[in-house]
């Protein structure tokens, strides 16, 4: 995908997202208000995924992520593997906010040796 023009409105954050070693994606999440994202996973266990939320608009208990059987309040940043199941719920009347990133996981060694 080319996000050439989106680069271009947003220097000073592609100058930072270039300083972090080994990110994969990075993007904005803007989540309407009363929006519900449905139950979705990724294909891949191999990547990490962070979710910062930038604004929140109030009631903070009306806009809640759900990665796995945890639900929390979007009040902090949270990481969850790619294939793990998220939901994302706002009942507010204003837009959320919240950076996203991914970056790949290193390949676990199956060698456990024997000593």
């Amino acid at each position: 995908m080319d996000c050439a023009a989106n680069a271009q409105r947003c220097p000073e954050t592609m100058r930072l997202l270039g300083r972090i070693p080994g990110m994969k994606t990075a993007f904005f999440s803007i989540l309407s208000p009363h929006k519900h994202i449905p139950a979705h996973r990724g294909a891949f266990n191999g990547i990490l995924r962070l979710h910062l939320a930038l604004l929140v608009p109030g009631p903070r208990e009306q806009v809640r992520i759900r990665i796995g059987n945890e639900f929390r309040h979007w009040t902090r940043a949270r990481r969850c593997s790619s294939t793990t199941l998220s939901i994302t719920k706002s009942g507010t009347t204003r837009a959320a906010i919240a950076w996203c990133c991914s970056w790949t996981l290193p390949a676990r060694s199956n060698n456990l040796g024997t000593g």
